[in-house]
């Protein structure tokens, strides 16, 4: 079994899923691979007043961060706004912790590969850190 699928295993398992009814449209769909810093940049702008730290997809998903406004979420980074992937909370990101989001990044995802992996999983994130899972 991949790791992805160990993981996502473990991600339904034990965190919340996100309702696809509280998701809007955003406000921008950047279409890029610079999650962390759009979610920080929504916040910081005034378009979110949270992060979350999510899983999104399901066994072939990935680490993602996302935005909410008082309770609606919504995604700057992906256009997929008509049929959003499943997302699965992981957790709110602090505001004082924006500075270090990426950082945030790799703990987690040395969590996920810790917790869902075996030593070759371990080794292979040991040799590139900032890649996802």
């Amino acid at each position: 079994m991949k790791l992805t699928e160990k993981v996502f295993r473990h991600i339904k398992r034990n965190y919340k899923p996100i309702d696809p009814e509280s998701f809007s449209h955003s406000q921008f769909a950047f279409n890029n691979q610079l999650c962390f810093d759009n979610a920080v940049q929504a916040y910081r702008a005034g378009r979110a007043n949270k992060v979350w730290l999510v899983w999104a997809g399901t066994h072939n998903g990935m680490i993602h961060f996302i935005n909410s406004n008082d309770g609606v979420f919504f995604d700057e980074t992906w256009v997929d706004t008509e049929r959003p992937a499943p997302y699965y909370i992981i957790r709110e990101v602090m505001p004082w912790e924006l500075d270090n989001i990426k950082d945030l990044f790799v703990s987690v995802r040395y969590d996920l590969v810790n917790t869902c992996g075996n030593w070759l999983d371990m080794w292979r994130y040991k040799r590139n850190p900032n890649s996802t899972v």
